[in-house]
């Protein structure tokens, strides 16, 4: 299955003009053809989801006028055989509500439908972190909530219809994340930019910028995602064993003592912490978020990971992925391949490398391609013996 990526969202506008003008700077507008998302998501993908998936809140909300409706006014409730509840949209009370103006919103669609798990992973492993997507539809004209900012860069991608939109910029800079916790309740500038977003249109705009959505009478279908914040803040946090292992950080502070002991163990404490975050501390961080990143796959690879007699599908043309956001190499004594990712260490033959590095790094290649870059070097048994391990490990999978 092919799938979006940073080039396929922001095309014609090259990448690299985005990375160097507009990330974490700047807003950005980026006008596309009407069919541009249509392998992403449509309507059908959301009629088919709300079919064969029991959601409930938080995974499915219905919001108007800044207000949450109660799920109860379009979810009923059913009693299997083996007395448990499950939840199932109730379509005339939904699409009731809808008529009337409200928006509805589908958090973790990504775990449901491939296309939007291989976007998010992409942009994961491009920026280092989870990616997080809402999908909004909304049919009427009543504003789901007023101008507000998120805490983290967005993508906004209009899939079908249209929907008009003010951007206003930011009022401080940086928010952390979520819930974004300084005082402003409201815009304090005029629009920089606003008008309508078409199907095909991509907008960006960097966390802390403030924006107010409009629907315009008619079917409108898009997605909000969300990019990874990685600040010094999150460094400090990821960085407390590194500081823990510092002496004097663990000593009790001088509750009791004068002025001077209080300012000489800050001045020590200080230079503990400078210490502990040494020179090279940002390479480290990223190695360990990198290596320690959640699955963005959560795909057991059935048959073949389960499957006794260790086979490989049959078809050289299937596509073989990895499953994570990042890795980091570990060093070695040069004769194997080794690393960290998700979560644990790696180890494989050092010719292994020659697929497994394009693979970590997030390309998707064929079974054949995979065969074909270590046949010098490593041979068709033992290649094959290594994908079947990472297949079984969870480390790649197939399709």
């Amino acid at each position: 299955m092919t799938s979006f990526n940073l080039s396929k969202l922001l095309h014609p506008l090259p990448e690299r003009e985005f990375l160097k003008q507009y990330l974490h700077r700047n807003f950005l507008h980026v006008p596309g053809p009407p069919g541009k998302f249509h392998l992403l998501f449509t309507w059908d993908d959301l009629n088919r989801i709300f079919e064969e998936h029991r959601l409930e809140p938080p995974l499915v909300m219905l919001r108007k006028d800044g207000q949450d409706i109660d799920p109860a006014e379009y979810l009923n409730h059913i009693r299997t055989p083996y007395e448990n509840s499950l939840p199932i949209i109730n379509p005339g009370k939904l699409a009731a509500l809808m008529r009337d103006g409200a928006t509805l919103s589908l958090h973790e669609m990504h775990w449901i439908h491939r296309p939007l798990n291989l976007l998010l992973g992409n942009l994961g492993r491009q920026f280092t972190g989870p990616c997080d997507v809402i999908l909004f539809a909304s049919f009427g004209s009543t504003p789901a909530i007023a101008p507000h900012e998120d805490g983290d860069d967005q993508f906004i991608l209009q899939l079908a219809g249209r929907k008009y939109w003010h951007v206003y910029g930011p009022n401080e800079p940086n928010p952390i994340r979520k819930p974004i916790w300084h005082e402003s309740t409201e815009p304090k500038r005029p629009p920089i930019w606003e008008g309508m977003l078409n199907a095909g249109d991509v907008l960006y705009m960097p966390r802390g910028w403030w924006h107010e959505v409009r629907s315009v009478n008619e079917p409108s279908l898009h997605l909000a995602v969300g990019l990874p914040v990685n600040t010094p803040m999150d460094l400090i946090h990821w960085a407390l064993p590194v500081l823990a292992k510092q002496d004097l950080l663990r000593e009790n502070l001088p509750r009791f003592g004068d002025r001077a002991t209080r300012r000489a163990f800050r001045e020590r404490m200080i230079a503990a912490i400078n210490s502990a975050l040494h020179v090279d501390i940002l390479d480290d961080y990223f190695h360990g978020v990198d290596a320690d990143a959640r699955p963005a796959i959560a795909n057991p690879t059935f048959p073949w990971s389960a499957s006794a007699d260790s086979s490989l599908p049959e078809n050289s043309h299937t596509p073989v992925r990895f499953t994570g956001l990042g890795w980091s190499e570990l060093e070695g004594d040069g004769k194997e391949f080794t690393f960290r990712s998700l979560g644990r260490d790696w180890t494989y033959p050092r010719a292994a490398g020659r697929f497994l590095r394009p693979l970590l790094d997030g390309q998707v290649l064929a079974l054949g391609q995979v065969r074909q870059l270590a046949r010098k070097e490593l041979g068709p048994q033992e290649t094959d013996r290594v994908i079947r391990d990472a297949v079984r490990s969870g480390l790649l999978t197939f399709g």
